[in-house]
């Protein structure tokens, strides 16, 4: 049995058990683009999970670490679901199918990338 997880925040465990499903990303996606749920097969934390927020002291938007994510956006939740029972497909795959503009794709990865993160996982 092959397990996959869906990483997200506190903040969102109320509404995923009260709708009954995890909600698809983006929720305003482009013209062809299909929203998905993300999924990963990192066992930990996935650092593309990583939220953002607007920092008052700054005022500017920011990445939250790890830490600041379980202090302030209610802890981290993972999902885990046998990879057989669900309809998932690789980060190659969903690039070829999910109708996700080049531009959008290369964002993702560099974003991915830049907070240590391994888009194949």
């Amino acid at each position: 049995m092959t397990m996959i997880y869906h990483y997200t925040i506190g903040s969102k465990l109320t509404p995923i058990m009260e709708d009954g499903f995890i909600r698809t990303s983006p929720l305003k996606p482009d013209n062809g683009e299909t929203p998905v749920v993300w999924l990963s097969s990192n066992e930990n934390f996935e650092l593309s999970a990583r939220k953002m927020a607007f920092i008052p002291s700054t005022q500017q938007q920011r990445l939250l670490t790890v830490f600041e994510m379980l202090k302030m956006a209610g802890g981290l939740v993972r999902y885990v679901f046998d990879k057989e029972q669900i309809n998932a497909i690789s980060w190659a795959e969903a690039q070829l199918s999910i109708g996700m503009s080049k531009n959008k794709r290369g964002l993702l990865l560099k974003r991915s990338r830049m907070v240590g993160s391994k888009p194949k996982e």
